[in-house]
């Protein structure tokens, strides 16, 4: 059986695919496609603030599958576990640990795993031949090295695996990252160029390109204030994100004329393409052991919005708390009027059970 027989003989299959991907990957560009497990937030925190990653030196593994630039000795022996309940009873998780040789630099392993759950078998003949399962799976190999005071670096070798029934397809991508830390005006600045790569092997010959991104982002933790603001500049590898829905065009014909007609000005079409490239955030530190996070994705609010009307689409939101060395974090984002993803991390510095303690510092 072929793959594209899929398409007969198990369309609930097909269906729930075709419903379900473009809905959680929101963050390629409209109309494509690629795998979800590549587009996927990798910790609460993370997707809270409204980006794909975070600059910020902060001691935190989960940030670290992310963004390779911040593996460092400050997440030595650290240990996180992250768990994402998406739509329609598919599931997400990634778990990660760190360690660090003085010679070579931090390194991080990371598994993480999209689960779409099971499926009935059916023949054409409408026969049931039992069920199937579905899921990706990328294991990410970090290594990150300070080059001096101010500047890093990483990189992220991430091998990755997809398992539809007996269908399997194999992609081989690296992440490469560089931040600027300035502990005197409290900033960070990250460029990041993420799934650069290639599919190896396609279910039916046909092999598809990897989300490729190019991304900057900064953060700023005011001096007396317990803020930090995160801006992010996305897909700079693109100008126009911009797509032709078909339900909604943006060039129609008049009927009587033929004349093309434009549903927005040429300054409203560059304003709305440049704030596709932006994504804000803010995280509200009251104390040391609670942290409250808000962000906002424009892209996600055009591509993603049901209708003219008022939508919270786009918004992403957080909390989290510590317990003496364990760090919980949980956020939930607005990706689409369907439903929202919940994110649940746990956080913890292995070390503090046998040293003592050794906090996250900012």
């Amino acid at each position: 059986m072929k793959l594209q027989g899929l398409k007969k003989y198990f369309p609930h299959t097909i269906i729930t695919l075709l419903l379900v991907i473009p809905v959680v990957t929101y963050s390629q560009f409209g109309g494509t496609r690629s795998s979800l497990i590549f587009d996927l937030k990798t910790s609460a925190r993370v997707a809270a603030l409204g980006g794909d990653f975070l600059p910020m030196k902060d001691a935190d593994i989960t940030l670290t599958v992310a963004n390779p630039s911040l593996i460092d000795k400050s997440v030595d022996n650290h240990l996180a576990l992250n768990f994402i309940n998406l739509y329609t009873g598919i599931n997400s998780g990634v778990v990660s640990y760190s360690k660090t040789f003085n010679s070579v630099g931090s390194f991080t392993g990371s598994l993480q795993y999209v689960n779409y759950g099971k499926f009935k078998e059916y023949d054409e003949y409408e026969d049931y031949h039992g069920d199937f399962s579905a899921a990706d799976y990328i294991f990410i190999l970090g290594w990150g090295r300070k080059l001096d005071s101010n500047f890093s670096i990483g990189a992220n070798l991430k091998p990755m695996l997809s398992q539809y029934e007996s269908y399997s397809s194999m992609a081989l991508a690296v992440d490469l990252a560089a931040n600027y830390h300035n502990p005197k005006y409290l900033i960070d600045v990250t460029l990041l160029a993420k799934n650069i790569g290639a599919q190896l092997t396609s279910f039916d010959g046909t092999r598809d390109a990897l989300p490729f991104e190019l991304e900057l982002g900064f953060s700023k933790k005011l001096a007396k204030a317990p803020f930090r603001v995160f801006v992010f500049a996305t897909h700079l590898e693109k100008w126009d994100l911009r797509y032709e829905d078909p339900l909604n065009p943006s060039i129609q014909v008049d009927p009587i004329t033929k004349d093309t007609i434009e549903s927005q000005s040429s300054f409203s079409s560059f304003m709305d393409n440049l704030f596709r490239h932006t994504a804000f955030g803010v995280e509200f530190t009251p104390s040391k052991s609670i942290f409250l996070r808000v962000g906002y994705n424009f892209k996600t609010f055009r591509e993603m919005a049901v209708g003219d009307g008022f939508s919270f689409t786009g918004f992403t939101y957080g909390f989290g708390f510590r317990v003496k060395q364990i760090y919980f974090s949980y956020s939930r984002g607005n990706y689409h009027s369907v439903g929202s993803p919940n994110y649940i991390t746990i956080n913890a510095n292995l070390n503090s059970f046998f040293k003592g303690s050794a906090g996250r510092k900012d």
